[in-house]
């Protein structure tokens, strides 16, 4: 009897201990997934920033270069990864063409392109403001001036050919 309530008491126990034992952690997937990753923007101006970001092992760290299509090459730096495997980037782009942007990490890299536009003669290194945009058409407020030139200059016109035409008959010079 006495082995028997022992018994008892033992499963009793283990069930409580198996009741209110946390959770277990969530392990780090095996094998590691390849890395992912995108570009804020596929499309940027020269000197413009673009954010590259991407999912990698977590803690892991990621490289991040740029190859342009000219044969030049930068490093745009280095990158931790968060305990999810989160990283992120911005770097600004120099050369204009199309720019892979490479991720290396300790499982795989990830490469995405991005087209760097050149800059135009008017544009400055600052953002672009409509300060700078090319003026066409009529200025504010000039509108109903340029409307009562134009209206009085095509009822002198008409004014001249009533005129011609009356000298006409009464000269006799109508054919």
């Amino acid at each position: 009897m006495k082995r028997l309530y022992t018994l008892l008491c033992g499963l009793l126990l283990a069930g409580v201990a198996m009741t209110f034992a946390p959770p277990a952690h969530a392990q780090v997937e095996y094998p590691p997934a390849p890395p992912t990753g995108g570009v804020s923007d596929s499309t940027v101006r020269r000197d413009g920033t673009v954010t590259f970001s991407g999912k990698s092992t977590p803690f892991d760290t990621v490289t991040v270069t740029v190859k342009y299509a000219n044969g030049r090459s930068q490093n745009a730096g280095t990158v931790n990864a968060d305990a999810e495997g989160n990283w992120s980037l911005a770097m600004s782009l120099s050369y204009p063409g199309v720019a892979t942007l490479s991720a290396a990490t300790s499982n795989g890299v990830v490469t995405q392109q991005v087209v760097v536009l050149a800059r135009s003669a008017n544009q400055s290194n600052s953002s672009s403001s409509d300060s700078q945009l090319a003026t066409t058409g009529v200025a504010n407020g000039q509108l109903p001036t340029i409307t009562l030139i134009g209206a009085g200059t095509v009822m002198l016109g008409a004014l001249l050919v009533v005129a011609g035409v009356r000298w006409r008959r009464r000269t006799g010079t109508a054919d």
